[in-house]
């Protein structure tokens, strides 16, 4: 009581609507276990990345030809219209930002989920 009274009151200044005691209700209590129980109940997918700064540039440096690489094709391929060429820039940009994983990674979630299912 004596910490309520120190920060409900700090300068000790009488007032008749500080009360002698203070009656505890958990109001944040029940919204926490919720979220606890939420997040228990939710599994955990494993997924591993590379993060070592040498693989980290290299990767990067393959990425880049790759990508140098399929630009090209796309540009050389005669057979595409406008369309079809912008859908494949659309199609290559996803792939590069979104989905292109590095051989290391590829294998170590292989290996995870491996490991995962046995």
């Amino acid at each position: 009581m004596d910490d309520l009274q120190m920060i409900l009151n700090p300068d000790g200044i009488e007032a008749g609507y500080i009360p002698d005691k203070i009656q505890h209700y958990p109001l944040i209590n029940s919204k926490l276990n919720i979220l606890v129980g939420e997040e228990r109940r939710r599994p955990f997918n494993y997924h591993a990345i590379v993060t070592n700064p040498n693989a980290i540039s290299e990767m990067e440096k393959q990425k880049k030809d790759m990508i140098f690489q399929d630009l090209k094709n796309a540009v050389q391929d005669v057979s595409l219209s406008e369309d079809q060429f912008m859908k494949k820039l659309q199609e290559i940009d996803r792939y590069y930002k979104y989905e292109y994983q590095d051989n290391r990674e590829i294998w170590a979630n292989e290996v995870i989920n491996h490991y995962k299912k046995e």
